[in-house]
C-alpha cells in the first residue's frame, strides 16, 4: 500500500512540475529569436492569414513608408505605423532606416499589395550578400 501512494505522489509532483514548467516559460518575454522565427513561419503559412515576410535593401523612404528592393529585382513597398518596433540588435527609431540598409521586415499584407510593418530588422545577417 506504502508503495502504491508513493508512486501515486512522484506521479502527481512529476505532472505538477511539468506544468508549472510550462506555465513558466509561456510567461517569458520571447527573445528576437523566436519573434524572427515566428515571423518566418507566419511568412510561409500567412498567405491566407495575410502575414508576409520581406527581405532586401532599401532603395527608397519617406516619413510614413519606404520600398525595399527584392533578390529577385522587384520591389515592395512598407507602410510604417507608430506600433512598427524596428531594430538594430536594439530597439532604434525609424531614423536609423536609410537608403541601402539591408532590411527584413514582418507585417500584414495589404489589399494593394503592400505591407504594413510589424517588425522591421536593420541589416539582419540573413539579409541578401552581394557579392
Amino acid at each position: 500500500m506504502k508503495k502504491q501512494i508513493v508512486i501515486i505522489l512522484i506521479i502527481a509532483f512529476s505532472t505538477a512540475s511539468f506544468l508549472a514548467g510550462m506555465f513558466y516559460q509561456k510567461s517569458q518575454t520571447p527573445s528576437f529569436r523566436s519573434r524572427t522565427e515566428r515571423g518566418f513561419q507566419s511568412g510561409r503559412e500567412g498567405m491566407q492569414s495575410g502575414a508576409n515576410m520581406v527581405r532586401g535593401e532599401v532603395i527608397s523612404i519617406d516619413k510614413n513608408n519606404f520600398v525595399v528592393k527584392l533578390p529577385d529585382e522587384s520591389s515592395k513597398i512598407v507602410v510604417l505605423t507608430n506600433n512598427t518596433v524596428i531594430n538594430e540588435s536594439k530597439k532604434v527609431s525609424s531614423n536609423n532606416l536609410t537608403k541601402g540598409k539591408q532590411v527584413v521586415v514582418f507585417g500584414q499584407t495589404n489589399q494593394d499589395g503592400s505591407v504594413t510593418a510589424e517588425s522591421v530588422q536593420l541589416n539582419p545577417q540573413s539579409a541578401i550578400r552581394r557579392p
